[in-house]
């Protein structure tokens, strides 16, 4: 079902983008559809690895550090989304009122789906980590990923580095990385902030998440 749910939100999104550049006759937002297709990055990693190693009976281990390890750099694509708000400052054209309405709800709905994608892609891996490492291990892996993530934000939009740098040329951007926090104490606050939004929303749908699940046992 949440497939389905992400599938038609993302077809939405999509053709929210698309209705607008013919109205507008501009392409304005179509880096958009790129952000998304970003986005789903993390929640197709999480699909392999719960097909992987996500049966209650499987006891491999082999494989899925790595596979976690590759995920966790592409996990932050999907709630960079959220600051995709951004840009609605940047636009000075509007052929009308009710077109800067639109751009808001477009925007929105894209900072969704990366939450709700961010999320349906965290929870697995998860929970797989947990029955693998143990409780005390998940907590701080839980709390430990959405720092990273907020991280990752912050480099995707103040540094304009991206998942494949990371992967790339890691020292370069661990170098840049440690001098904008120290010149602009202002960049640990915005990560803080990411951090903390993260973890609320991702732990609200957590909650929700596993008192469904004891409900349906």
């Amino acid at each position: 079902m949440q497939f389905r749910l992400l599938i038609a939100g993302s077809v939405l999104a999509m053709s929210a983008v698309l209705l607008r550049i013919v109205y507008t006759d501009r392409l304005t937002y179509l880096f958009l559809l790129w952000n998304l297709f970003l986005a789903w990055l993390p929640y197709a990693l999480a699909v392999l690895a719960n097909r992987l190693f996500g049966g209650e009976k499987t006891a491999r281990k082999g494989g899925f550090l790595p596979l976690t390890l590759v995920w966790l750099f592409f996990y932050p694509n999907a709630a960079y989304m959220l600051t995709d708000l951004y840009h609605l400052v940047d636009i000075s054209f509007w052929k009308a009122q009710i077109t800067l309405w639109y751009d808001l709800n477009m925007l929105v709905l894209y900072a969704l789906l990366g939450l709700f994608l961010g999320f349906f892609s965290f929870y697995p891996i998860y929970r797989i980590w947990r029955r693998f490492y143990g409780g005390a291990s998940a907590r701080l892996f839980f709390f430990g990923t959405h720092l990273l993530c907020g991280v990752g934000i912050y480099l995707g939009r103040f540094l304009r580095w991206n998942s494949w740098d990371v992967l790339l040329r890691p020292a370069d951007v661990l170098a840049e990385t440690a001098s904008a926090i120290v010149q602009t104490p202002q960049s640990l606050g915005f990560v803080l902030f990411m951090t903390l939004i993260l973890l609320f929303f991702n732990g609200t749908l957590f909650i929700l998440a596993n008192g469904k699940r004891e409900n349906a046992d």
